[in-house]
Order: C-alpha cells, then sequence, then structure tokens
C-alpha cells in the first residue's frame, strides 16, 4: 500500500538523519527500530491498559523529574 511505504520512507529518512557522516548498517536500523517501538509500547501500556502515546510520555517525563 503507498501509505505504508511512504511512512516507512519517513522512519528510514529520521533514522539517516540522525545519523548523518556515520556508518550505518542493517543491523542499527534494526536496533534502533526495536528501541523506538520499545519506547513506544512503553508509553502506550504504562498503565497496564492502552492509552495514547502523549499520555504515556508525560507520565514518563514527570517520572523523571521527580527523581
Amino acid at each position: 500500500m503507498v501509505s505504508d511505504n511512504y511512512y516507512l520512507t519517513i522512519i528510514v529518512s529520521v533514522f539517516l538523519r540522525r545519523y548523518r557522516g556515520k556508518t550505518v548498517d542493517l543491523q542499527g536500523i534494526q536496533r534502533y527500530w526495536l528501541s523506538m517501538s520499545l519506547v513506544h509500547y512503553m508509553c502506550c501500556m504504562h498503565s497496564g491498559k492502552y492509552c495514547a502515546f502523549e499520555e504515556g510520555d508525560q507520565y514518563f517525563q514527570d517520572l523523571v523529574k521527580i527523581e
């Protein structure tokens, strides 16, 4: 589907911009994707039930401020 390909293109371009000038391999892309997926999962499931990413992000930002 065109929208899926466009979405993947954006993700790859963000990754490549972040690591511009550095050696990037397939394993690095996979690790980056895995870590971003984990962050998204943690933010959406922090309370044990699904919530908005923004709510979970705010929860973890507040948690860091407390510490």
